[in-house]
């Protein structure tokens, strides 16, 4: 349904649902001026609603730029249909060919004659079916995509208003750490706990231990009672192969197991450098690239018999759903996922983890 993309308002807004989420990237900016250009809205007529699944559409992951090149396609053939359906609406109305209607700003107008979307439907559902058929715009009549805008999303995070996934609060939550062994030594094989010390935390007031395997953490009902206690909790772990320190990193990654794939294999290198007039022999060396956070994540879960509220900032809120689902042995539908923008990340984060 187009109701599942596009709210109209009675006082001529729009609110857009979308299934990718803001990483960090601006593409609620873009999504929201591909949706404005096919609605004839403009920026400040128009909001994205905070992403929850069941309420927002599953358009899959927000990974490999896909945002504008694949949710942008869904969302402007939404926007298109919602258009044609007003405009439908007021050709009904006044009796006229919808091809003599024009539109600016979400008035629709024929002659002497206009109404804004608002009057046409605010508050009402469109009850229309997404086909994907609707009338686009041409690119030679934009007006709203390939301008200039303002991010939707940088002056809340300027005047540090902006509500990320860490500032989040929900009644009587405690909060909790991970307890991992320091150094080199977290990294690699899993680390096997021998030994927790409960008593080493003693004196910190609410604190509670929580292990699992070789899963060890606290938490407590204040967060700094957690922090503390998470740095002073004794354990003994059993570390496997660690590092190999900076001397011998690149040795270390020219000796390790990769997954290595041909794009393209053309010609012979042999016979080319034979014919070459000079030859130039190198060895190149890059640092070392990982896909990681750029500060700390975090996830909240509230965890009840019949039901679970999650609020983390995942790039597949709806596979979390699914994965809380078989975690807990609830139902998809009893999953609610609410999504808020946590730490920026060079590729896949921590996100699912926490």
């Amino acid at each position: 349904r187009i109701d599942s993309w596009i709210a109209v308002h009675q006082d001529n807004t729009a609110t857009l649902y979308v299934g990718k989420v803001e990483l960090g990237q601006g593409n609620t900016t873009g999504l929201m001026q591909i949706a404005g250009e096919e609605l004839d809205l403009g920026m400040d007529q128009m909001r994205v609603a905070p992403f929850e699944t069941n309420i927002s559409p599953d358009q899959g992951s927000t990974v490999a730029s896909n945002s504008i090149r694949e949710g942008g396609v869904q969302l402007r053939q939404a926007a298109a249909g919602a258009r044609h359906a007003l405009l439908q609406m007021a050709a009904t109305k006044w009796n006229v060919p919808i091809d003599d209607l024009r539109v600016s700003r979400g008035v629709v107008s024929s002659g002497a004659q206009s109404a804004t979307y608002g009057e046409l439907i605010g508050g009402k559902r469109f009850d229309v079916t997404f086909t994907g058929t609707a009338p686009l715009k041409k690119p030679a009549d934009y007006k709203l995509v390939g301008t200039r805008v303002p991010r939707v999303d940088i002056p809340a995070k300027a005047a540090n208003a902006y509500v990320h996934v860490q500032n989040v609060r929900v009644p009587g939550m405690w909060h909790g750490r991970v307890v991992r062994p320091r150094g080199q030594g977290a990294l690699g094989p899993v680390p096997v706990v021998l030994e927790v010390d409960e008593s080493s935390v003693a004196d910190i007031p609410n604190v509670r231990v929580v292990r699992k395997g070789n899963f060890v953490g606290v938490v407590a009902p204040d967060e700094w009672q957690a922090v503390k206690a998470a740095e002073k909790l004794r354990v003994r772990w059993q570390i496997g192969k660690t590092l190999p320190g900076d001397d011998k990193l690149f040795d270390f990654m020219k000796a390790s197991k990769t997954g290595d794939a041909a794009v393209v294999d053309l010609g012979n290198i042999e016979s080319g450098l034979a014919q070459a007039a000079h030859v130039v022999s190198a060895a190149y060396r890059g640092p070392y690239q990982m896909h990681a956070p750029f500060a700390p994540n975090c996830a909240i879960a509230d965890v009840k018999s019949d039901s679970a509220e999650i609020i983390c900032c995942s790039q597949i809120p709806y596979a979390v759903r699914n994965l809380i689902g078989k975690v807990t042995g609830l139902k998809p539908d009893q999953v609610k996922v609410r999504r808020y923008e946590g730490a920026g990340t060079f590729g896949h984060s921590a996100y699912d983890d926490v």
